[in-house]
C-alpha cells in the first residue's frame, strides 16, 4: 500500500508540474494576443477553418469562415502548435461550440515531441474524452517543435437534420488551461428557409472569350463537327447568409439522364453588394472539385454548363436541361438538334 501511495502522489506531482508548464505558455501567449511584444521562438498557436479534404494530398483546402449546412459539406479544423516544450507529454482538447454556447463535440489528444536525427518528432494519441482509451496514433516529423490536430464539424447530424444556422466556435484547451478559440458561421439552407428561388434557362451556341458575352442564343441547333449547345441558368430572389444546393442535369430525347453535376451556392454581403461562392461537385462524392466567386450588386448568379452536340456523339430530337433545388424540379427547358 505504501509504494502504491508513492506512486500516486509522484504522478500527480508530474501532473501539477506540466499543469504549471501549460499555464506558463498559456499566459504569455495570451498576453502577445492581447499586444505584448513577441520574441523568437515563443509558444504559439493557430486555428485555420477549411471546406475541403483532398482524398489524394491529405491536404485541407477552401479556406474561410462560413459555410452552408448541406448533406455533402463539413466544417474542417486545424490547430496549428509551434514551439513548444519537447520530451513532455501535452494534453489537448478541440471542441465545438454551438451557437447558444453548449458543447456538441471534441476531440481529446495527448501529445509528446522528441528530438529526432532531421528535427523532432510528435507521437500523438488520440483518446477517447470519457475514458481516455487510445484510439489511434500518428507521427508527425518536422524540422521544429510543432505539429497540426485537425477535427471536423458535420454540418447535418447524425440523424439527418440539419445544424442551426448562426455563429459557431472551435475551441482548444492546452494542458486543461484555454488556449484559444475561432469563430464562424453555418449558413442556411434555402430550402428549409423557404426562399422564392427563382431561374431563367437561355441556350446558345457559343460563349465570346473576351466578354463572356452569349451568341447564337436559340432553341434549334444544328449538329456539325465539332458544336456545343450551352446552357446558362440566372438565378433571381437569391437572399444573402444561405445556401443553395443544385443539380443541373441533361437529358436525352428518350429521356434518359445523360449527365448531371452537384452545385453549392452561398451568398453572403460584401463591398460591391454580394458575393456567390459556387462549388462544384462530381455525383456522390462530398469533396467540392472547383470552386468560383461571383460578383454583383444585386442578389443574384449564373451558373453555365454545356455538352457537345456533334453529328457523331448526338442523334436528332429534342434534348432538355433540369435544374433542380435539392430534389425539386426548379426550372426546365428543351431544345432541338437538326
Amino acid at each position: 500500500m505504501a509504494g502504491i501511495r508513492i506512486a500516486l502522489v509522484f504522478v500527480m506531482l508530474i501532473s501539477l508540474a506540466l499543469t504549471g508548464c501549460g499555464q506558463d505558455s498559456v499566459r504569455e501567449f495570451h498576453q502577445r494576443q492581447a499586444g505584448a511584444a513577441d520574441s523568437p521562438g515563443s509558444f504559439d498557436a493557430e486555428i485555420n477553418l477549411f471546406s475541403r479534404l483532398d482524398s489524394d494530398s491529405g491536404e485541407l483546402s477552401g479556406p474561410g469562415e462560413s459555410f452552408w449546412i448541406s448533406d455533402y459539406s463539413h466544417v474542417r479544423g486545424a490547430v496549428e502548435i509551434r514551439n513548444t516544450q519537447v520530451d513532455e507529454v501535452h494534453s489537448l482538447h478541440l471542441v465545438w461550440i454551438r451557437p447558444d454556447d453548449r458543447e456538441i463535440t471534441r476531440r481529446y489528444a495527448e501529445v509528446k515531441i522528441t528530438p529526432d536525427e532531421d528535427g523532432f518528432r510528435s507521437t500523438i494519441s488520440w483518446r477517447k474524452a470519457r475514458d481516455l482509451v487510445t484510439v489511434k496514433e500518428e507521427i508527425q516529423n518536422r524540422p521544429e517543435a510543432s505539429f497540426t490536430l485537425t477535427s471536423r464539424l458535420k454540418t447535418v447530424k447524425s440523424d439527418g437534420t440539419p445544424r442551426d444556422p448562426g455563429q459557431y466556435l472551435m475551441r482548444v484547451y492546452w494542458n486543461r488551461e484555454f488556449l484559444l478559440e475561432k469563430p464562424f458561421v453555418l449558413l442556411a439552407d434555402s430550402i428549409r428557409a423557404g426562399d422564392p428561388l427563382a431561374a431563367n434557362i437561355t441556350f446558345c451556341r457559343r460563349v465570346s472569350q473576351k466578354s463572356g458575352r452569349r451568341l447564337g442564343i436559340g432553341t434549334e441547333f444544328k449538329r456539325m463537327t465539332k458544336s456545343r449547345v450551352y446552357a446558362f441558368t440566372d438565378f433571381q430572389n437569391t437572399a444573402p447568409d444561405r445556401c443553395y444546393p443544385l443539380d443541373l442535369a441533361w437529358y436525352a430525347p428518350d429521356g434518359t439522364e445523360m449527365s448531371r453535376r452537384h452545385v453549392e451556392v452561398a451568398i453572403t454581403a460584401s463591398e460591391a453588394g454580394y458575393r456567390s461562392h459556387v462549388r462544384w461537385y462530381r455525383p456522390g462524392n462530398a469533396n467540392w472539385i472547383r470552386e468560383e466567386i461571383q460578383e454583383s450588386a444585386e442578389p443574384g448568379f449564373s451558373l453555365r454548363r454545356y455538352i457537345t452536340s456533334s453529328l457523331k456523339k448526338r442523334e436528332a430530337g429534342r434534348y432538355a436541361f433540369r435544374v433542380y433545388l435539392g430534389d425539386q424540379l426548379l426550372q426546365e427547358e428543351w431544345f432541338e438538334l437538326e
